[in-house]
């Protein structure tokens, strides 16, 4: 994805089978460049205000 920073907590999602999630975290991850960590581990930056 174009100038994005995909995030998907992997704890966070679901599929009819656990094999099923595995290989759609993955696939995110290897063609989408996608950060699949849990989500007790994902931390975001402050944010700044806008105008």
């Amino acid at each position: 994805m174009r100038d994005y920073e995909l995030t998907i907590p992997s704890d966070c999602v679901i599929s009819n089978t656990a094999k099923e999630n595995k290989e759609a975290l993955q696939l995110m991850k290897r063609y989408l460049k996608a950060d699949i960590r849990l989500s007790q581990r994902i931390t975001f930056g402050k944010r700044r205000r806008l105008r």
